[in-house]
């Protein structure tokens, strides 16, 4: 398994995957949709797909575009299960983030404040699609509150549990999905966050302050979220269908951690956390990587190279 292996963490290692999927990316361009008939090529397409996205949310560098009459949704759209679908409504999140990297260094003025605007729309409207895609979804994709943390744990980097809820899934992929929906709509609100505090800084608009406390809730919901699903990954007592089919509980616990490594760090990276809530995070970051033999910079590496699981077909 991937997160067991050495794992050399560079600047170097960081671009050449970086480089790796852009070739992985230019390759299934050249194909084209043509090339895309059998079971086993949808795969791969949507593999690297999923590689792209990952790839350029982290950049903030926007998707290339792909030569079929609807670009990277032209192969496969009919069957897409949830878990594409998730990828496909994802694949606007790299140019959102582009763009508002790219605003933080204009200056006020009215074509700037109209493009701002537009991005603003743009990315509370991909927020609106991520909720309606969580919406949709069938009662065995949700969770349970099997307990219910009230203290602050003294020791809060070795703590298992943050306080809140304890949340379990059906299984790990699910739970993984389900991060994987939490950490793009972070990053939509994240830039609803830029957006407004640059058309409108702080205490200047009561409309634009409305706006950051709905934005800054939504991030803390998610976040909140992804720490309730902690325990659950990293315990096997608590997965019960790997249990029920013989699992062994420490490949069960490796591929939940394995799973954690991206939502955890991007929530552990979103500034409007509190800080004894990033405190914990970075101590559940640091576990995952003395549990499993690696280091700080491998665990960097292992969450760069994070892919959007294509999952299984659920039902």
């Amino acid at each position: 398994m991937e997160c067991i292996q050495a794992i050399t963490s560079t600047n170097d290692s960081i671009a050449a995957w970086a480089n790796h999927v852009d070739g992985a990316v230019a390759l299934a361009k050249l194909r084209g949709v043509e090339e895309y008939q059998h079971p086993t090529s949808i795969g791969i397409f949507r593999a690297v797909r999923t590689m792209m996205l990952t790839s350029c949310v982290q950049q903030s560098k926007p998707v290339d575009d792909f030569p079929g009459p609807e670009g990277w949704m032209s192969v496969g759209g009919s069957d897409e299960n949830a878990a594409n679908r998730l990828t496909v409504l994802s694949l606007q999140l790299p140019e959102i983030r582009a763009r508002s990297k790219a605003l933080q260094n204009r200056h006020r003025n009215p074509a700037a404040m109209l493009e701002a605007l537009a991005l603003l729309n743009d990315a509370l409207r991909v927020d609106a699609d991520l909720e309606q895609w969580a919406r949709t979804l069938p009662d065995a994709w949700g969770y349970k509150t099997v307990s219910w943390k009230h203290d602050m744990p003294d020791d809060l980097a070795n703590a298992p549990q943050y306080p809140g809820p304890k949340h379990v899934y059906e299984d790990t992929f699910i739970a993984n999905i389900m991060n994987d929906y939490r950490v793009s709509r972070i990053f939509c609100q994240s830039v609803v966050l830029s957006c407004t505090t640059w058309l409108s800084p702080p205490g200047e608009d009561l409309s634009t302050e409305s706006q950051c406390l709905v934005a800054r809730h939504i991030i803390q919901q998610m976040v909140d979220d992804i720490c309730a699903s902690v325990p659950f990954h990293m315990d096997y007592s608590l997965q019960s269908k790997a249990r029920s089919m013989g699992q062994d509980e420490a490949a069960a616990e490796a591929l939940g951690g394995y799973f954690l490594v991206w939502p955890v760090f991007v929530a552990l990276n979103t500034e409007c956390v509190p800080r004894q809530q990033r405190e914990w995070l970075q101590g559940r970051l640091s576990h995952i990587g003395y549990t499993f033999g690696l280091n700080q910079a491998q665990v960097l590496l292992l969450a760069r190279r994070h892919v959007l699981t294509c999952g299984p077909v659920f039902p």
